[in-house]
């Protein structure tokens, strides 16, 4: 579907840029350009070959309203979004004409660290606040576990978001084949200790073995208060030597920043852009992980830290 009078998502969109490859000292180095750096993993099963919406989402869909991650699949070219979703996504790109690209260019940087990390040998992936990240392998809404399996294929993956839509889409789509093992958890990223107890009793984690948990393009929708709260209960509950990785939202430039507040304001959609210092402020209790070095995205800050505590 097109927006009226505007060409096709695919159209606005332009490729994305390349970042540049880390330059910190490393075992594991992220080079440029990052599509081409991320194997993924095959076979996959194709997200067309059922009807959407599924059913368990359909009657909680609201089409009145846009969605943050229905927004998202159509700045990142997909097809999971209604009418309201693809005004919100035109004036972002009206405010800031590299949204698309900056979104994109941050998705590979995700899955590059994904990589990384996994090749490192962590083998246990929370995605939270996961969105509508069910493309197919070698675009950037390919979902996380496309680029994990290939480092590590025996790894287990666990999909976690508040939208119903979004729950639904993954448990239909987003199957692997054994020895890996994808699962799927609705969670409020504004209530960590309900996102703890559901992760402790209703997923397969294993709370001995180090985990990855992953932030991705997410952490804006959470004010300074809640965003503390969530990193801090991450940080001390999961074992140690676990890691977080993250992309983060900066704030526009000039006019930019303005256009954009309004835009999310006027769409309801929560909006907390921070910069470089202000990540590192909410991530002080987070060390860097020595292995692997973040990569730049213009628009974004990247972060690949963990919570092993100075010896």
């Amino acid at each position: 579907m097109t927006r009226p009078g505007k060409t096709r998502p695919e159209a606005v969109r332009r490729p994305a840029g390349h970042a540049p490859a880390p330059r910190s000292a490393g075992v594991v180095q992220i080079e440029e350009p990052l599509r081409e750096a991320v194997a993924l993993a095959e076979p996959w099963n194709s997200p067309w070959d059922r009807p959407w919406p599924p059913q368990a989402a359909a009657a909680q869909l609201r089409t009145d309203v846009a969605a943050s991650a229905r927004v998202t699949s159509v700045v990142l070219g997909g097809k999971d979004h209604v009418g309201i979703d693809r005004d919100v996504a035109h004036r972002l790109l009206e405010a800031d004409s590299d949204w698309a690209q900056t979104a994109e260019s941050a998705r590979w940087a995700v899955l590059g660290m994904a990589a990384a990390v996994a090749s490192l040998g962590v083998g246990q992936f929370v995605d939270l606040g996961c969105g509508l990240a069910t493309g197919a392998p070698g675009s950037a809404l390919a979902p996380l576990h496309t680029a994990v399996l290939a480092a590590r294929p025996d790894a287990h993956i666990l999909y976690a978001d508040q939208d119903p839509m979004v729950l639904a889409h993954a448990r239909a789509l987003l199957r692997v084949p054994a020895p890996a093992s994808v699962g799927h958890l609705p969670v409020d990223l504004t209530d960590p200790a309900a996102l703890l107890a559901a992760l402790r009793e209703e997923t397969n984690l294993e709370w001995s073995t180090l985990v990855a948990a992953v932030l991705s393009d997410v952490l804006h929708e959470l004010t300074d208060t809640q965003a503390h709260r969530l990193l801090a209960t991450l940080h001390e509950s999961l074992p140690p030597g676990s890691v977080l990785l993250l992309t983060h939202r900066a704030p526009g430039t000039g006019g930019s920043a303005v256009a954009l507040a309004d835009t999310h304001t006027e769409a309801a959609l929560a909006w907390h852009p921070r910069n470089d210092e202000q990540v590192a402020d909410l991530t002080s209790a987070w060390q860097p992980l020595p292995q692997v070095g973040p990569v730049r995205c213009a628009g974004f800050t990247t972060a690949v830290l963990t919570n092993r505590r100075p010896a």
